[in-house]
């Protein structure tokens, strides 16, 4: 499985790269793709685990919290708070429509979190292309992650022994964990270096060990979210790995704290 895993990832994982060193379209083309994906393979997941969400809704707001980033890192004028507020006004609204009333408000949180999650936060990578050194941060970004997901689970498989959240994955181990925020850590320094960051070695650790801790929340999350649905993963798509959304459940935050951390850890490496 591992060799699978790895044999996938290098097969893949020129595409984001080359999407973010080229930038706009090519950013937006593969970010919004896998925005469509993971919010259709969310509904599916949400239905399983036994919730009613508007498939719909989870599709159309995480599309549109994609054209909010995109109209954003292209023209500077945020929409995402209208965005937001018309997702929670629609969904409120399409919900209290449906007939499933004693459920109304979980499945209107599930509907409103899918789309927030597979929408909002992963186009948090068109907003970090848009900085003046984005396309090393995206690259950053992506590389931090796939170190972080590969170690974890290395590592675990291998010498793991004490599990990190039982209830959630049981073959999530503390060793594993342990492991990837050290190599990711790691690989920060290097690549710091590599792609000529503004940052100091201190920042770089802070930044290898911040991009480390979201990669596996991101990936407990979504565990979570099959282990509700009792299913290994969200989909067959992409071989050892599942679908699109086990692809970018660490992504998704890997780029949102990344893009938040960005000035502060250029602030202080000045």
């Amino acid at each position: 499985m591992l060799h699978l895993r790895l044999l996938s990832a290098l097969v893949l994982i020129p595409i984001p790269v080359a999407a973010g060193w080229f930038g706009e379209p090519w950013t937006s083309l593969v970010v919004g793709v896998s925005v469509a994906a993971a919010a259709y393979e969310f509904g599916l997941l949400a239905e399983r685990a036994g919730c009613h969400p508007l498939r719909w809704a989870v599709l159309l707001l995480a599309l549109a919290f994609f054209a909010a980033a995109s109209l954003e890192a292209n023209t500077g004028r945020s929409v995402v708070g209208l965005v937001l507020a018309g997702a929670v006004i629609l969904v409120l609204a399409g919900r209290l429509l449906r007939r499933q009333a004693t459920t109304a408000f979980a499945d209107w949180g599930v509907t409103l979190g899918g789309a927030i999650w597979t929408g909002w936060l992963l186009s948090h990578f068109i907003l970090l292309r848009a900085l003046p050194d984005g396309r090393s941060w995206v690259i950053l970004a992506l590389l931090l992650t796939f170190a972080s997901d590969t170690a974890a689970y290395a590592i675990g498989r291998w010498w793991g022994r004490h599990p990190l959240a039982p209830a959630i994955s049981p073959a999530k181990t503390v060793e594993g964990a342990l492991g990837a925020l050290l190599l990711t850590l790691l690989v920060a320094l290097a690549l710091s270096v590599i792609l000529g960051l503004a940052i100091s070695p201190l920042a770089a650790v802070l930044l290898g060990l911040a991009a480390s801790l979201g990669a596996q929340l991101g990936d407990l999350a979504e565990s979570a979210v099959k282990r509700a649905a009792q299913v290994k993963d969200a989909s067959m798509l992409i071989p050892g790995h599942g679908g699109v959304l086990d692809r970018i459940d660490s992504l998704a935050v890997v780029a949102v704290v990344l893009y938040f951390l960005y000035p502060l850890l250029t602030a202080m490496s000045a």
